[in-house]
This record gives C-alpha cells, sequence and structure tokens, in this order.
C-alpha cells in the first residue's frame, strides 16, 4: 500500500490492482445474486489522492474506475456516486495537540514512542527497509502487533497510541485526528464552559505565522451538531479546519503548524454526487445536496418507505414520467431496535466468504 516514503509504480499498481478486484467481485456478485441493491465502496482512490493529489497516478485511478462504472451503464441500472467528502492542496498542517500542549491544556509523559523517534526509528524507515527486503509479510506476522503499535510515525505519535502517552492528570483536552476535541472536565464541572469557551476563542484566532492563513475557519459546541441517548461520548467540541489546511492529532512536531506534512492532499467537506440511469434526470440537481440525502434518495428509487428519524430528504432528481417521479414518498416509524437478533448460519457465511475468496 502507499506510505509516505514508498510511492513508487510498485505501489501505485498495487492500488489500481485493489480497484480493480472490488469491480470484479461486485460485477460477480451481480451476475450470481441479481440483488435489488449493490453498494461497492471504492477507498483506494482516496489514498493516492493523500498522497498525488492530483498527480498523474490519481488520473489513473479514477479513469480506471471510469471504465468501470461503464460497465454497470450498459446494464441499464440506476447508478450512484458519491462521496463522503474532497480532496483539497494542502497548504499548512496544523498539529492540534501539539499546540493544546504549548498552551498547557495537554501534558505528555516519558515515553517509548518518543524515545524512537528522536533515534530515528519510525514505521516509514522500517517499511522503506522491510519492502527492500521484501520481508514485509514476514516482519508484520513475526513481530508482534503490540511492538509494531509502538514504533512512531516520522510526524510523531499518533491515532490510538495518543491517548497512552498522555499525563492525565496534567491533561484538560486531547484532539483526534482532524479535529474532534474531547475534554477531561465533566459538563457539570464549574469550569467546563470556561475551558470550551477559551479553547474556542484561542483556536479560532490561530492563524499561520508566516502567511496569515487561518489554520481553523470556526469551533463548535458538541450539542450543536449531536443528539440523542448516546451524545455523552461525542467530542466536547468540532473544529471546523481552515481552507487548504490538514488537522493532524500527532504529538512529537516542534511547533503546531507546518507548512506541509505527510499528504499532498487533505479532506473538504465539498464532495461529489453523480447518478445515472433510466428514472434519473440529465439536467442535474436544482439544488445542493447533503450527504444525508442519499439514503432517503436511494429508498424512495427503489420504492421503499423512509424512516422517520432519518435526516435527510428524498432529493428532486427523477426524470419526469419516471416511476419514482411519479410516486409519492412514503415514510414509516422507525424500528424500536428492541427486535431478537435474527440467528446466523455460520455454515452458509463461511460458504459466501470461501466464494469471494476471504477463506481458503
Amino acid at each position: 500500500m502507499i506510505s509516505p516514503t514508498e510511492k513508487g509504480e510498485r505501489e501505485v499498481e498495487a492500488v489500481l490492482d485493489l480497484i480493480d478486484l472490488r469491480f470484479e467481485a461486485a460485477k460477480a456478485l451481480l451476475e450470481r445474486e441479481d440483488p435489488d441493491f449493490l453498494h461497492l465502496t471504492v477507498f483506494y482512490s482516496m489514498a493516492l489522492q493523500h498522497y498525488f493529489f492530483d498527480g498523474e497516478p490519481v488520473y489513473r485511478a479514477w479513469q480506471r474506475i471510469d471504465e468501470h462504472l461503464g460497465d454497470f451503464l450498459d446494464r441499464d441500472h440506476d447508478i450512484l456516486v458519491m462521496s463522503d467528502h474532497g480532496t483539497c492542496y494542502v497548504d499548512a498542517v496544523f498539529y492540534i495537540n501539539v499546540w493544546l500542549q504549548q498552551q498547557g491544556y495537554l501534558s505528555v509523559e516519558n515515553n517509548i514512542d518518543g524515545a524512537l523517534r528522536k533515534a530515528g526509528i519510525t514505521r516509514e524507515r522500517a517499511l522503506s527497509v522491510a519492502k527492500r527486503l521484501n520481508m514485509v509479510e514476514t516482519l508484520s506476522k513475526v513481530v508482534p502487533e503490540g511492538i509494531q503499535k509502538v514504533i512512531p510515525w516520522d510526524e510523531g505519535v499518533k491515532r490510538d497510541r495518543v491517548l497512552s502517552i498522555l499525563d492525565w492528570d496534567g491533561t484538560e483536552a486531547v484532539a483526534s485526528n482532524q479535529g474532534p476535541i474531547y475534554l477531561t472536565l465533566q459538563p457539570d464541572d464549574p469550569g467546563y464552559e470556561d475551558l470550551r469557551t477559551e479553547l474556542i476563542e484561542g483556536l479560532e484566532a490561530l492563524r499561520h505565522p508566516r502567511t496569515g492563513q487561518r489554520m481553523v475557519k470556526a469551533v463548535y459546541r458538541g450539542e450543536e451538531y449531536y443528539e440523542g441517548p448516546y451524545v455523552h461520548h461525542a467530542p466536547d467540541l468540532i473544529l471546523d479546519q481552515g481552507d487548504g489546511v490538514h488537522t493532524s492529532d500527532a504529538i512529537g512536531p516542534d511547533e503546531p503548524i507546518a507548512d506541509s506534512g505527510v499528504w499532498l492532499g487533505g479532506n473538504m467537506p465539498e464532495g461529489v454526487f453523480l447518478f445515472s440511469g433510466p428514472n434519473f434526470r440529465s439536467d442535474g440537481l436544482t439544488e445542493r445536496a447533503r450527504i444525508v440525502d442519499l439514503a432517503p434518495t436511494l429508498l424512495h428509487t427503489m420504492g421503499a418507505a423512509v424512516p422517520e428519524d432519518l435526516d435527510g430528504e428524498v432529493l428532486d432528481v427523477f426524470a419526469e414520467g419516471s416511476e419514482p417521479a411519479e410516486r409519492a414518498v412514503r415514510t414509516r416509524r422507525p424500528l424500536s431496535g428492541d427486535r431478537e437478533a435474527e440467528e446466523t448460519d455460520d455454515a452458509e457465511v463461511e460458504e459466501r466468504l470461501a466464494d469471494l475468496g476471504y477463506l481458503e
């Protein structure tokens, strides 16, 4: 797979092969099962865009995807293509946990991850050596998973390892990748709201020291976007990163703002939503679509009722005279969640996995 230090032709071809395999599996299922609905996720194009942005490998990937989509269009099916976000060029990287650490909101204990990084032992370098020796698969089996996780990235300690190196007694806030912030104070603590306000003001005022670029567009309180019985698990603050900014949770860089990082392409809210087929118009949407509109639109297209608690609306995308255009949107009560779990035939599941090549 693609990594920050290994981005050669072999890695690109491996990603293209994975794209082909996903589409070939989807086509095989379509032929064999004749399903009413088929969903395919092509994750690997995003990996290429992160490391090459709009370079030639990305063009090749989308050309490959376009060719495969042509096979589905030839079958006269309704096709919807959507992304969960778009990709922008990374002008700056914001290491939010480094900023929290410098501002006194986060404290780190002495840890082996930091010592290994200072000694020049990182995952990228280890992977590079393993690939040159053709030992990637062997080492992944021989080296215990716990040891693999301890080896830091070039950027520092990231993701699940961040929580393991914190001095919790000295930490009031910690961020996940791309910006959700969690506080150690409980909402009923007298200092909770003051801390949130302080963080919001500090983050929204943050500028790139050289260009003046805004690192953060806005910071929202979690309850502005989350509700329901599990809202207490939601982040306390949500960060909307600035244009062209990638927000990383890495702890290790000396400064919280850098001109570049491991990604050339970062995530942006605006993505794509494309549709084609006998039930859809060819003149496009009358308004901007939201990602939550996809599910109700699909349900209505297939003649299914839309649950009343489902976010989003049925989009105005249907061709005049088509069956979905003529039919009123039906709704139904949401599932209670109290139904007994259906029994699964393990033998049947194993047989299907074996047919797909997942079991030998």
